[in-house]
């Protein structure tokens, strides 16, 4: 574990970089750990200050969020400046945008949520205050959601549409609301300076409204109010019979089988 204020950099040996929330196991859950997906070195972490990993011109993004429940802590990877501006502007889905381009080889480093907490006080007054807004765009899934986040991010608002550590917030519903909510106060703090610190995006220096578009689902909803009750919540909605036959349409892109099709037709018919 790192101390209070430090981070452990370790080297990224393997990667999983199959295009599904669950990685190369596309049955498995969105939000899984991050070793799930990545693999490590065996050569022993250097250490470094917090703070390293956030200021100008450094290349870390945030990653994930680890052991809610426990001893949380944060993974963040190092992204080149090109890499970091398409995952977050022109990949549809962080989690996944993410593990498509990081490089084997590259740095991850691991810190310790409180040490998060520590660094982003600042930061979490100012989204407390509403001198910084966060708003969240929660959705059925297949709803147009992901274009609502591409529009915004072409008008250089922040917008970040499923980043991992989201995924893990929203999907581990084992996981006590007291947890979650300081997770997500942080994290969202966190977001808001690594964006802040991208000289390189047009108008992100200077941000002060980051929108969050999570995967389908607003049972976190609660902690979100709990942590910030400044932030602003929209609701994008499709009817359900569309969902389920959009996702069908991922699911057999040669066609929805007749018998399917047919069940589903009687199922509509009897509500």
């Amino acid at each position: 574990n790192a101390a209070r204020s430090k981070a452990l950099v370790y080297k990224l040996s393997a990667v999983d970089r199959e295009d599904a929330p669950g990685g190369k196991e596309h049955s498995a859950p969105p939000g899984r750990p991050a070793a799930h997906y990545l693999s490590l070195s065996p050569e022993p972490p250097a250490e470094v200050t917090f703070a390293s990993l956030m200021g100008p011109g450094s290349s870390y993004v945030l990653y994930s969020v680890e052991a809610v429940g426990a001893e949380p802590f944060l993974v963040f990877l190092s992204l080149g400046e090109t890499d970091r501006q398409r995952v977050w502007k022109h990949e549809a889905f962080i989690d996944r945008g993410v593990r498509k381009v990081v490089v084997a080889g590259s740095a991850v480093a691991v810190a310790s949520l409180a040490s998060a907490e520590e660094y982003a006080s600042e930061a979490i007054e100012r989204l407390d205050s509403g001198a910084w807004r966060s708003s969240f765009v929660w959705n059925t899934g297949r709803c147009g959601s992901t274009l609502m986040h591409k529009a915004m991010s072409a008008l250089s608002v922040v917008s970040l549409s499923e980043p991992h550590w989201l995924d893990q917030l929203m999907f581990n519903k084992q996981t006590q609301q007291t947890a979650v909510t300081r997770a997500m106060r942080t994290c969202v703090a966190v977001e808001a300076l690594i964006a802040r610190s991208q000289q390189h995006i047009d108008g992100w220096a200077s941000a002060t409204a980051f929108s969050f578009n999570p995967k389908a689902g607003v049972h976190i909803a609660p902690a979100v109010a709990i942590a910030y009750p400044n932030a602003r919540h929209a609701f994008m909605y499709r009817a359900c019979h569309k969902v389920v036959e959009s996702f069908a349409g991922l699911k057999f892109p040669t066609g929805v089988p007749l018998r399917m099709k047919i069940s589903w037709s009687v199922i509509r018919c009897t509500r």
